[in-house]
Order: structure tokens, then sequence, then C-alpha cells
């Protein structure tokens, strides 16, 4: 049987092959929509005044992707630092409790 931990590791890699794939497929759809617009079927189709207008697009596109990737992994960085937190501050707490038990128990004695 899997452990738990390497299912969810499993389904990251997974979840993530299908955002890169998304990510790929609106790429692709806003490079097609821009060509369009200039009336092209390919980059090579297009003037130098066009060419230099559509590769500042394309930056600009892939900047945002890129922007959205980064908010994206520190998100999830957040939640695993908050899930950290959240097993130490049990930990703490049990501790205490436990601390406190003892203590109890060694005056009773």
């Amino acid at each position: 049987m899997q452990k738990f931990s390497e299912f969810v590791k499993d389904q990251k890699t997974i979840l993530e092959n299908k955002r890169k794939e998304t990510k790929s497929q609106e790429f692709n759809n806003l490079f097609e929509a821009k060509l369009k617009e200039y009336g092209a079927n390919s980059i090579m189709d297009l003037s130098e005044e066009e060419l230099e207008s559509f590769n500042s697009y394309v930056k600009t596109v892939k900047e945002d992707l890129s922007k959205a990737d980064v908010k994206k992994m520190v998100k999830d960085e957040t939640k695993e630092l908050e899930k950290k937190v959240d097993k130490a501050e049990d930990a703490a707490e049990a501790a205490e409790k436990n601390a406190e038990k003892a203590k109890k128990e060694s005056w009773t004695r």
C-alpha cells in the first residue's frame, strides 16, 4: 500500500503537469490570437515593426504567466509553512500537557 505522503507527492506532480499544460495552451492561444490580429499566419509574415511589437507582447505574456507561477509557488510554500507551524503548536501543547500531568503525578507520590 502506498504511503499517504507518497500519494500526495504523486498528486502534486500530476497537478503540476496539468498546470504546465494549461499554461502552455493559454500561451499558444494568446500567440495565435495576436498573429491573427496582425493578419498573419506565422511570425514570418510580419514586418520588422510588427515583429518588434509582437515580441514585446510575447515577452509581456511570458512575464505575466511567470508572475502567476511565483504567486502560486509562494501560496503553496505558505500553506506548507502553516501546516508545519500547526504541527509544532500541537506538539508544544501536547508536551505542556504531559509536563503538567507528570508534575501532578510527582506531587501525589
